[in-house]
């Protein structure tokens, strides 16, 4: 998925706000969604930090690789 789609401020496709509306929308997670979206938060920001001071992704980002089991 690309990040090419904004809402002005986010990018509105990326994996990140993906994962934040999925926690919204699950029953069962929403006791923990609070926790979890603020984690996600973080990293979101830890990873705007990085490419702006750095013009990469974060190496987990970066160095991601889908696994066999999905080919």
């Amino acid at each position: 998925m690309t990040q090419s789609v904004s809402n002005g401020k986010h990018p509105v496709c990326s994996p990140g706000f993906l994962a934040q509306d999925v926690v919204d929308r699950l029953p069962h997670l929403r006791s923990k969604s609070a926790n979890l979206k603020q984690q996600m938060q973080d990293t979101l920001s830890e990873h705007k930090r990085c490419i702006d001071r750095h013009g990469k992704d974060l190496p987990e980002i970066r160095n991601w690789k889908r696994s066999k089991e999905y080919w």
